[in-house]
């Protein structure tokens, strides 16, 4: 994978491999919490947060945060008018992945859809879905820094969302009183 960051007119980098915006999927996982909406005053910033328990998606993200940690670092001397080694930036990378849960930002371009692949039209609020299965792909478009520290900007674009499985198991109570007595 070859990762090239360049520069853009705000202090972000845009992400490019082989020359296309970086695209991934992920495969169908589970939001515990459903959305996460926060108001910082200048509107709602919503995130799926996602438990991812595929592995090869896990290793493919970190290799991906990786080559971006190892480019920023060959740009330092640009960046941070300064030589800044890997492990000096590692340090002040905040990253998407926590505890194997994944955050992507929802943005007004990111489209649900149902189990049926139907539109879904739907004003997210704080724990919308939660429990539900989501399959989603979505862009890395760039790397912000801000209070000293780096990331990576993931922005979701297609989310499907499948409900909850019912779960019939579990107690089951039969009258012992008999009508026919």
């Amino acid at each position: 994978m070859s990762i090239q960051l360049s520069k853009t007119n705000t202090k972000n980098l845009n992400i490019l491999v082989d020359g296309s915006p970086l695209k991934m999927k992920v495969p169908k996982s589970i939001m515990p919490f459903g959305f996460s909406v926060t108001d910082y005053g200048y509107g709602p910033n919503k995130n799926l947060v996602i438990s991812i328990t595929d592995d090869e998606f896990l290793s493919s993200m970190r290799e991906v945060e990786c080559n971006v940690i190892s480019e920023i670092s060959k740009m330092s001397k640009d960046i941070f008018n300064r030589e800044v080694d890997e492990d000096e930036i590692f340090n002040m990378f905040n990253s998407n992945m926590s505890d194997d849960r994944l955050r992507i930002k929802h943005t007004k371009d990111t489209v649900l859809f149902d189990k049926d692949g139907k539109v879904m039209h739907a004003n997210i609020f704080d724990g919308d879905f939660s429990k539900w299965s989501v399959t989603c792909n979505f862009l890395i478009t760039g790397v912000y820094f801000m209070n000293k520290k780096i990331g990576l900007i993931l922005k979701a674009h297609h989310v499907k969302l499948f409900e909850p499985e019912k779960d019939n198991s579990g107690y089951l109570f039969i009258d012992s009183s008999s009508d026919s007595d």
